[in-house]
């Protein structure tokens, strides 16, 4: 049975990853071999900026760029692959145990980096950590549906739901930390890294005022071999500081999510390496309302938005552009449409619409939609001027309605908009369906499809020889209703200066997934 992970939506500004790194490498003596060629033994360091950062406890860092380096030192219960697909990471297994039970068994023998072993305590006490009210953590809404977790035996958990959730599985990515590590939380903002224990890839040897340093686990239960020894978090009060730093080659690793990075960091002597981010931009269609409730219009509307045109002028590029929010990395990832305004028309025409004096027709029925946007997200506002002058090239005539953040959320939640520039946290292309399920929360387009209902409900029940077939049938059913208008993925960038060797391999959930394989 495959398990999905559940997403979050986000209206505005989307807070970017910001994180730098560099290499400081220590070369022995050149020395004379038997053939009289000098060889250099290169000993990677690599540095990381941290800016801004809040706490080292990576259950209540709010601080983004600082949960990503920590991904480095912690695991969690399940992870995903580089075909963006959920997988066991610190778990080895698990089934349902009734309606609302699952059991979770431990990979066998996994050590803390203080040598102690990975208990089912361990998962317990993480678990009800997050649940404590006088916590607060961006895991918070994972925990919400566990009524309970429980120690079965020392390798096995199991977690009891309030209802069911198929989705459950994949809630479960947060870091897994050590019963002993942290004791009380009143202890958060007191923590030190030295008392923070994980069981991955690199733990903390040491900090100081302006650093902390990691190092290599070689006991690391996944260790497959690795170039890169030592890190180097180095401590800046602002991401400004650490770009300056980055310039003057103290950091030579830098990700960004700024889209006019050039003219910030410019190019000369760097290499830049860009990746989909999981921030998606689409415009969510009321689909209650007259005309939109049509898959054609729609379509005509995906069609005539020149994408292309909003990608390089207000993102200069750094976007992707998509119809459905399946990244490209994905195993099922999908060709997106081009810009056709012919071909807009052209729908229009077959589903009985027709163009009267410039305005298209059906009846008493006329295309003309307001478009609501958040008025203090600038890039936004510029992106619906140009779908508006966009679809009034074909005669869809549309009233932007600029909005404050809490005006615009109640609109969308209440469905009391027509269509909406919106952006969603995607991290993984089966949340999708919590966005078309007919009663699903998450349904802020108000679509309803039956047939769509039944492959959602058999995606969630069905065995994996058969999932695969069903997910393709899902994304062809989803292409034809379009429930959702698709703009783009936003891209992010990392910089390099060019002695960095890597080849940078990132998915949007874990941008530092191969870091352990860079060197200089």
């Amino acid at each position: 049975m495959r398990k999905f992970l559940m997403f979050f939506i986000v209206f505005g500004v989307f807070i970017g990853i910001v994180i730098g790194a560099s290499n400081e490498i220590n070369k022995v003596d050149e020395v004379e071999s038997g053939d009289n060629q000098i060889v250099t033994e290169v000993i990677p360091k690599i540095r990381l900026a941290l800016a801004g950062v809040d706490t080292f406890n990576p259950l209540t860092t709010q601080n983004e760029h600082v949960s990503n380096v920590l991904r480095l030192v912690y695991e969690p219960l399940f992870e995903y692959d580089y075909e963006n697909q959920l997988k066991p990471c610190l778990a080895s297994e698990y089934f349902k145990r009734g309606d609302n039970s699952w059991v979770i068994r431990l990979q066998p023998g996994v050590e803390w980096q203080d040598g102690n072993i990975l208990l089912a305590d361990d998962v317990v006490y993480t678990i009800n950590y997050l649940k404590d009210e006088n916590v607060n953590s961006v895991y918070k809404a994972n925990v919400r549906n566990i009524s309970s977790v429980e120690r079965l035996d020392t390798e096995t958990v199991v977690i009891n739901l309030i209802e069911d959730d198929p989705y459950i599985m994949s809630k479960l990515y947060f870091p897994i930390v050590s019963s002993r590590s942290i004791a009380t939380t009143d202890e958060v903002q007191a923590l030190t890294p030295q008392s923070l224990i994980g069981t991955g890839p690199y733990e903390f040897v040491s900090e100081d005022a302006e650093k902390v340093l990691l190092k290599l686990n070689d006991t690391w239960w996944n260790y497959k071999g690795a170039k890169l020894k030592e890190i180097e978090l180095m401590k800046y009060g602002s991401y400004a500081e650490a770009v300056k730093a980055f310039k003057s080659t103290e950091i030579d690793l830098i990700m960004t999510d700024m889209y006019s990075w050039k003219e910030k960091f410019g190019f000369i002597g760097i290499n830049s390496y860009s990746y989909e981010s999981s921030t998606f931009e689409t415009l969510i269609p009321n689909t209650s309302k007259t005309g939109l409730s049509e898959s054609s219009v729609r379509k005509a509307i995906l069609q005539a938005i020149n994408r292309a045109n909003i990608v390089s002028v207000v993102y200069e590029e750094n976007a992707t552009i998509k119809d459905i929010p399946i990244p490209s990395y994905s195993k099922f990832k999908t060709e997106s449409s081009d810009y056709n305004i012919e071909k807009a028309k052209q729908i229009l025409v077959n589903a009985g619409w027709s163009n009267v004096s410039g305005s298209w027709k059906k009846g008493n029925q006329t295309l003309s939609f307001n478009l609501a946007v958040v008025e203090s997200n600038k890039e936004q506002v510029l992106v619906a001027e140009k779908i508006k002058n966009d679809l009034q090239e074909i005669g869809i005539k549309i009233s932007i309605k600029k909005m404050n953040w809490n005006d615009f959320s109640s609109a969308i939640a209440n469905g009391n908009f027509d269509l909406a520039v919106a952006t969603f946290d995607v991290k993984n292309e089966y949340q999708i369906q919590d966005m078309v399920k007919s009663v699903a929360s998450k349904n802020y387009a108000k679509y309803s499809n039956q047939n769509m209902d039944a492959l959602v409900e058999k995606l969630t029940t069905t065995q994996e020889e058969i999932y695969d077939e069903t997910m393709e049938n899902f994304i062809a059913t989803y292409l034809n209703e379009m429930p959702y208008i698709g703009l783009y993925f936003k891209n992010n960038t990392m910089l390099a200066n060019k002695s960095v060797k890597g080849e940078y391999k990132s998915t949007a959930s874990n941008p530092f997934n191969n870091l352990i394989n860079f060197y200089k």
